[in-house]
């Protein structure tokens, strides 16, 4: 949607039961001509022209452009589309005509996250609305952060911008996967992450980076006790020394104790387990 009053990063889950029973199927599923079930999810962009462009780019279809505000592009039920309720008032028909649909290939978001699938279970709170803010969830989360999320989400790979701050980035995403339960993308960013801080040279020797305290801060003030990329961040910060951490002491108390014993326990230098270990079971 092009524009949403003062609201900010808002997020829209649209179902329209048919009766109590009616249970979700697919978002992908346009047999039923009644129009009843999943709707939609919907979210503000800055800039809903140069989102559709990039969408068409990578071969996605637009199934409503802007400008178009017809009955049968509304997900209404049948009688509703042919009048046997009245007409669609016209000031809904200049909201609708702000908006723009995208088929969602192989109902990627709804499936990956659970965080979705719980929401559109009907126990939530929000049942008769279908909306989320996100910002109610995390007052934190960042415009660029979501996009950058969403990116990675339906191009099943972590676009790295070129900047000192590509593993903060990396994080960012990683903490957003946390929060909306999606293990598939959370393992993407943890590959990701981990071929950033190990990479081979040509004359074959592993060189390691350590994430900036930046990224500490991001992943343990995002993520419980016992979290996988927790465990890559201390494994990557062991052979630091003590200079380095004298430098840094406004690092999470939690990470300096878990740091602590695990260089109690290993030999002093960097210590990188195969990427393996860092991934989380998505069977």
């Amino acid at each position: 949607m092009s524009t949403l009053g003062t609201s900010k990063g808002l997020l829209e889950l649209y179902h329209i039961p048919a009766d109590a029973s009616t249970l979700y199927t697919s978002g992908n599923d346009y047999s039923n001509s009644a129009g009843i079930g999943f709707g939609h999810i919907g979210f503000t962009v800055p800039d809903v022209t140069e989102a559709l462009e990039r969408i068409n780019s990578f071969g996605y279809e637009v199934i409503k452009p802007l400008g178009e505000a017809k009955e049968e592009q509304m997900g209404l039920p049948a009688k509703a589309v042919d009048g046997t309720h009245g007409k669609v008032p016209d000031g809904y028909k200049h909201v609708f005509k702000q908006l723009a649909f995208v088929k969602d290939p192989d109902s990627i978001i709804t499936s990956r996250s659970k965080f979705f699938a719980n929401a559109l279970s009907g126990r939530w709170n929000n049942s008769d609305a279908k909306t989320i803010n996100l910002y109610e969830v995390n007052p934190e989360l960042r415009s660029e952060d979501v996009e950058h999320y969403l990116e990675t989400v339906y191009t099943n790979r972590i676009t790295l911008k070129d900047d000192s701050r590509s593993l903060e980035s990396i994080c960012h995403v990683y903490v957003i996967a946390e929060l909306l339960l999606d293990l598939h993308t959370r393992n993407l960013a943890t590959q990701a992450l981990y071929e950033q801080i190990s990479f081979r040279e040509s004359y074959g020797y592993v060189v390691h980076t350590n994430p900036g305290p930046e990224c500490i801060k991001i992943i343990y003030e995002g993520t419980v006790a016992g979290d996988l990329m927790r465990e890559l961040l201390v494994h990557s910060w062991c052979g630091l020394g003590r200079h380095g951490l004298l430098q840094c002491d406004d690092l999470p108390k939690r990470f300096l104790s878990e740091l602590a014993t695990a260089a109690l326990k290993e030999e002093q230098g960097p210590l990188l387990y195969h990427l393996d270990t860092y991934l989380e079971d998505n069977s």
